[in-house]
């Protein structure tokens, strides 16, 4: 399971004890617009972090990869050196 599908399934049981909370407001009160508006406000949220995070994920996956080619160049370049050296 990625990140991202790990973040939103927190969420998602984050959200659905709120609705399920002995607390909840009345839909027509001022309260429950202002509490839709802030989770609204964190899901957007939450969704720019999980972007950025698989950017993250990404620019690493790839700085792995030329890192393994450049190591596999360089060891290319010794096994030639040890071979002129040794004439083989």
């Amino acid at each position: 399971m990625t990140i991202s599908q790990t973040l939103k399934k927190m969420i998602s049981k984050f959200f659905m004890r709120m609705l399920r909370s002995p607390y909840k407001c009345d839909s027509s009160s001022h309260d429950y617009a202002l509490s839709q508006k802030k989770i609204n406000e964190l899901e957007s949220m939450l969704e720019r972090e999980v972007k950025k995070r698989e950017e993250i994920e990404a620019n690493f996956d790839s700085e792995v990869k030329l890192r393994e080619d450049m190591e596999s160049r360089l060891l290319g370049k010794m096994n030639d050196l040890m071979k002129q050296f040794t004439g083989r």
